[in-house]
């Protein structure tokens, strides 16, 4: 994922600066596994897999409604 591209997806998520949206975007940005994001921000692994689950149902009803405009 682009970092445009998540910004845009932080936003959606009303992510605020924290250590959540940095171990989100280390996960989806920088390619670091999800354990390298938790000993980097001091998240748990559980949250940190929370986030992703919840990015792809945003991603996911993004997607729905851009095909749906079309």
């Amino acid at each position: 994922m682009s970092s445009e591209q998540f910004e845009a997806l932080a936003l959606l998520m009303r992510l605020r600066q924290s250590p959540s949206r940095e171990a989100l975007r280390m996960v989806l940005c920088d390619g670091k596994s999800v354990k390298e994001a938790e000993a980097l921000t001091g998240l748990a692994m559980q949250g940190i897999y929370r986030l992703q689950a919840s990015a792809r149902r945003v991603v996911a009803l993004a997607q729905t409604v851009s095909s749906d405009a079309a």
